[in-house]
């Protein structure tokens, strides 16, 4: 007999599953960004970076999605937060 456990935020997990792929990434900052930088930026130079942080006063911080990626010489970090509202 198996036991299925609830999913907490199911919504939430299910963004954070479907941008963690850098090809849905791409794909939102193509779709929602605009800028000569866009075009630059390519799937083999984004690196999907653990996103769990200890805060200067102890407490622990986890963002939603955090790539670093190299557009030419520079070295940039998107750092994602997704609010989803599931209710009024």
């Amino acid at each position: 007999m198996s036991f299925k456990k609830d999913i907490n935020n199911i919504h939430d997990k299910s963004y954070k599953d479907l941008f963690s792929t850098s090809d849905a990434f791409l794909s939102f900052v193509n779709t929602f960004i605009q800028g000569d930088w866009v075009d630059k930026l390519e799937k083999d130079k984004l690196i999907l970076v653990d996103k769990s942080y200890i805060l200067s006063d102890y407490e622990e911080l986890e963002s939603d999605i955090v790539y670093n990626a190299t557009i030419g010489e520079d070295n940039i970090i998107f750092y994602v937060l997704l609010e989803l509202q599931s209710s009024v």
